[in-house]
């Protein structure tokens, strides 16, 4: 599971280099995220009902466990980031980082550099500048596709990647809450964020970044498509109350669901 995630992560950064091997294919970026919160999924649920079993403080014991392994890499990765990027200022090259907080082109109001201040330090809410952007007088405002803004607020992020963190963080704050349940309480939460996928995407035309991978709602079917797993891991499906046709139908729609990123007919359902 380890070389899984070593390789997921190097696509990811292969992505965001925006280099070309020759004779090199990448899967994509979504697909690499969302297959990372398969399996986080899979681990919390894992770590869940056989670490943390139900108790009283527990809940808190978990939550501070995953901030005690997030946080540190998460300010190695700032501060490595941080000194880089003083490197190449100094040298006549300054990053969007440096070039958003120093005013160019655009001077964001304080609003504005507090939200990005406030999520550097905790990490939660690193997502919503995806889905937001800043005016000419610097303040904010709510936008359906952060890349075709003129004045994206992601760049005062030093470290916009991190938005997935933020995901992370919403999943482990509820984790406890849902992973525990039988999979017949499970898999139709799993269809309903795939239906809400199709509405955002056919009903509001919301079907471009940062609506195809980034919106809380509708990546929580992959965190628990990690469930999913862990339950056939375990082999605690219980059959008693699927029968008949009704099994094989089941069987089916969870194989869709876990196969689907990697269907292209699927894959054009659900992406842009």
């Amino acid at each position: 599971m380890g070389l899984i995630r070593l390789i997921l992560a190097l696509t990811v950064v292969y992505g965001h280099l925006h280099i070309y091997i020759p004779g090199f294919k990448s899967f994509g970026n979504e697909v690499a995220v969302q297959t990372f919160f398969v399996i986080s999924g899979f681990y919390m649920t894992l770590v869940l009902n056989e670490k943390y079993l139900p108790k009283p403080g527990i809940y808190w014991a978990f939550i501070k466990n995953r901030i005690l392994r997030l946080y540190p890499s998460y300010a190695v990765v700032c501060v490595v980031s941080l000194v880089i990027g003083l490197i190449l200022a100094s040298n006549g090259h300054p990053t969007e980082f440096f070039k958003a907080w120093s005013g160019d082109p655009v001077t964001a109001n304080f609003g504005t550099k507090a939200l990005a201040a406030i999520t550097h330090f905790t990490i939660i809410g690193q997502d919503l500048p995806l889905f937001m952007a800043q005016d000419a007088g610097g303040a904010m405002y709510w936008t359906a596709n952060f890349q075709q803004a003129p004045y994206g607020i992601w760049k005062l992020w030093i470290n916009p990647p991190a938005w997935s963190l933020g995901l992370e963080l919403m999943f482990y704050s509820i984790a406890p809450f849902l992973v525990r349940r039988s999979l017949k309480q499970v898999v139709p939460i799993i269809l309903a964020c795939y239906l809400l996928r199709m509405v955002i995407k056919y009903y509001f035309h919301l079907g471009d970044d940062p609506w195809s991978y980034r919106f809380f709602p509708t990546e929580l079917s992959s965190f628990l498509l990690g469930t999913v797993a862990y339950h056939i891991y375990k082999k605690k499906v219980n059959m008693e109350w699927i029968k008949g046709k009704e099994s094989a139908i089941i069987a089916a729609g969870i194989a869709a669901l876990m196969l689907a990123p990697y269907i292209p007919h699927f894959k054009a359902l659900f992406y842009p």
